[in-house]
Formats: structure tokens, C-alpha cells, sequence
């Protein structure tokens, strides 16, 4: 019997195939058959930080919802949508990450689909996945850039509904190492000292724990009275719920020596 849940999802797509054009009709039929699937993959791999409704989480989280189709309008932003950290790094196969991309696209933004949208395939994953980007926030604002160039949509209006800061971010000076990634995936490292899903790293060498201004630190990580050094980063690396019992940071630890001193190098290289 089909549950509840999937006869709302097949009939609001049935809804969406009849409204579009040709071209959409069949990426969107294709998309249709693995939208069960693709939906408890969003649950379980972006819900968390997107939410369940695709609005994200205002000046943290960029929404889904009414924007992200619009990254599609040019290929640097089609790449952006699987090479950011949270899609590359996802404990997801190159088919099940191309069937969310193309659930969530379909989704959350139908209205803002290419006319000729091709849905994303697992061999086009698999090598945009071979490049993920470091500075996301930074690469967000670039990709809006030439959105906005493309588009009627001023540049600033792309960037507010991103829910990031008005202001085109900076490039960091030093470009990430590629053990960045993963913390690239929740951590800004803006001058403007804005917040991601977690609190900016830019000048976090000397800083005492939890004690950026306007994050909401866990009582955990406030209390833990660690100033963070080079050898204190190291160590939290390792192992984040060893370190700090209780915070937040949901985070295996990076097991790599060398992937921590670059991380660490470069966290270094940021500070004044």
C-alpha cells in the first residue's frame, strides 16, 4: 500500500510534469521515480541544518526553498550545488547525492527550474566530488554574482535570500588546504566575522572557547576554558566529544596528522 507521504509527493510532481514545458516534463518524470528515496536521503543528510521545509536557518543556513534553483541558471553554480562541503562529503553514493540534488532543485524551487533543466547524473557527481570547495561562503557569493548577471535578480537580493551578509565576502587570503573541506562545511571563515551552522574560525588562534560575540555557544564549550592554540586545535581534532564532553559538535574528528597541521597552518595563516 503507499503510504500517506509518498501519494502527496507523486501527485504534487504529476501536478508539476503537466505545468512544464516538454524538456522539464521528462527530467521531472525521471526525478519522480526515486522521490521516496531521495526525500528520506534529505531527511537524514539535510534536514538537519536546511530543515525539514527547506527554509534554512535565517543568517545562517541559506534556504532551499524559492532559491536554489536559481544557482542551475549557470554551470558554475549547477558544480557549486555538489561540490560544497555538506553535498560532497555527505555519506551518500554519486546516484543517491545526484537523485537529492535533483529532489531537493525540483522541490523546493520548481519555479526557478532551467526550461532546459537535465537532472543530475552519478558520473557527473562522481567528478565534481573530485574538487569540493573550501571557502564555501566565498564561493557562494562569486557563483551569485554571475547568477545575478544572468538573471533580473540584483546581485544583492540573490545574497540575502542565500542568508549570508549583504556584503560579498572576501576571498581568504591563503587559499584552504583540501583538509578544509570539512570544516568549510559548517565554519565560516568571512572578515566580516559572520556565523555559518558553526562560529567563525577566522582568528580563532589565542581566542578562549565559546567566546566569539554572537554564536550561541553549548554551556559546554563556554565553560571548557581551553585558549586555543595550535597544540589545543590539534588536540580537539582528534577527538571534539573527548575534548570538550558535551558541546554541540556533532564531528568524527580527523584522524590524518597532516590533514590536522594543515588545517591548523592554515587557521594560523587568518589570524591578524
Amino acid at each position: 500500500m503507499m503510504s500517506a507521504g509518498l501519494g502527496r509527493f507523486l501527485a504534487a510532481v504529476a501536478v508539476l510534469v503537466v505545468a512544464c514545458v516538454p524538456g522539464q516534463r521528462a527530467a521531472l518524470g525521471a526525478v519522480a521515480s526515486t522521490g521516496y528515496a531521495s526525500s528520506l536521503n534529505y531527511t537524514i543528510n539535510c534536514s538537519g541544518c536546511h530543515m525539514a521545509d527547506g527554509s534554512g536557518y535565517p543568517g545562517i543556513v541559506p534556504p532551499l526553498r524559492g532559491h536554489v534553483a536559481k544557482y542551475l541558471a549557470v554551470p558554475e553554480g549547477r558544480a557549486f550545488l555538489a561540490q560544497v562541503p555538506g553535498s560532497a562529503q555527505a555519506m551518500l553514493s554519486n546516484r543517491d547525492l545526484a537523485d537529492v540534488l535533483n529532489w531537493i532543485v525540483t522541490t523546493y524551487d520548481p519555479a526557478d527550474l532551467p526550461v532546459n533543466f537535465a537532472p543530475y547524473e552519478a558520473n557527473e557527481i562522481a567528478q565534481l566530488r573530485r574538487t569540493p570547495i573550501s571557502a564555501s561562503t566565498a564561493a557562494r557569493a562569486q557563483v551569485l554574482s554571475l547568477v545575478a548577471a544572468t538573471t533580473d535578480t540584483p546581485v544583492f537580493m540573490l545574497v540575502a535570500q542565500s542568508a549570508t551578509s549583504t556584503t560579498v565576502a572576501a576571498t581568504p587570503p591563503v587559499q584552504p588546504p583540501a583538509a578544509f573541506a570539512i570544516c568549510g562545511a559548517c565554519h565560516s571563515v568571512s572578515p566580516s566575522g559572520d556565523h555559518s551552522i558553526g562560529p567563525n574560525l577566522r582568528g580563532v588562534i589565542g581566542r578562549r572557547s565559546g567566546s566569539a560575540p554572537k554564536y550561541p555557544y553549548s554551556k559546554a564549550m563556554r565553560d571548557a576554558g581551553i585558549v586555543w592554540s595550535a597544540a589545543e586545535i590539534d588536540s580537539f581534532l582528534q577527538d571534539v566529544a573527548a575534548k570538550v564532553p558535551g558541546t554541540m559538535m556533532s564531528f568524527g574528528g580527523v584522524a590524518d596528522p597532516a590533514d590536522r597541521k594543515a588545517i591548523v597552518d592554515y587557521l594560523n595563516s587568518l589570524n591578524p
